[in-house]
């Protein structure tokens, strides 16, 4: 190999590492909103949107990117077997989507079954959805319980973009020389193709309990959470 060819190859590759390093440099460096664990459906509308503060460009023809880092919706309850079942019992279920809205204003939702806006919708900035995850408990005792909490987590859901929606966000102050707004989430959960079910542990009794089951499944509101990152271009 010449010495030229060489020299050729090593710069290439230097420039290379540099563009990569670059890019890494810049997506670790996009400012990142986590919104925590927040409860889907809340039944007030103070409780239903939970903001968080970002930048703002002046320039009203700026693009909003937001890249969500992650989506998780978490489900929390608790199985009961009752003190009478004549042996220990398993339950599984699982099922629904969680969509995360994202506006300017709070309260921007839409309801896909019924075709009907919420709140101030020209503030939608964008919104994304994920669905499915599972739980399960086994080996409940006749008269004890256990509590489920599931995690089930998107990664890379993918970017969303949002053409000159800057002038959309009521400006509330100024940071290091840039605007600061609200950016309001809102997070829904539909039940679509939710399920739970329960069986015998083995050993399995002799006849039947019945037209009842012997489990109750008590859940809580199923909670959300986002982390996102955002930048303007």
């Amino acid at each position: 190999m010449s010495k030229f060819l060489s020299w050729f190859l090593s710069v290439a590759i230097a420039f290379l590492l540099f563009l990569l390093t670059s890019a890494g440099a810049h997506a670790q460096s996009l400012p990142v909103v986590d919104t925590g664990w927040v409860a889907c459906n809340a039944e007030t509308a103070s409780d239903l949107t939970y903001p968080a503060l970002i930048a703002v460009p002046p320039d009203p023809c700026r693009e909003l990117v937001v890249h969500t880092v992650s989506l998780q919706y978490r489900y929390t309850g608790e199985v009961r077997v009752h003190q009478n079942s004549p042996a220990p019992c398993y339950a599984n279920g699982g099922g629904g989507t969680v969509i995360y809205w994202t506006g300017a204003h709070p309260n921007t939702t839409y309801d896909y079954e019924t075709g009907i806006w919420s709140g101030d919708y020209a503030g939608l900035v964008y919104s994304v959805q994920a669905g499915g995850g599972t739980w399960s408990a086994s080996c409940v005792q006749p008269g004890q319980s256990a509590l489920i909490d599931d995690v089930t987590s998107f990664s890379n859901v993918g970017a969303q973009y949002a053409l000159c929606v800057s002038n959309q966000f009521p400006i509330i102050g100024q940071r290091r020389g840039l605007p600061i707004a609200r950016l309001w989430f809102t997070p829904q959960y539909r039940e679509n193709g939710t399920n739970w079910s329960w069986g015998w542990q083995w050993p399995v009794p002799p006849g039947s309990w019945g037209s009842h089951s012997p489990m109750q499944y008590v859940e809580n509101p199923v909670q959300a959470r986002a982390i996102l990152a955002y930048e303007w271009r």
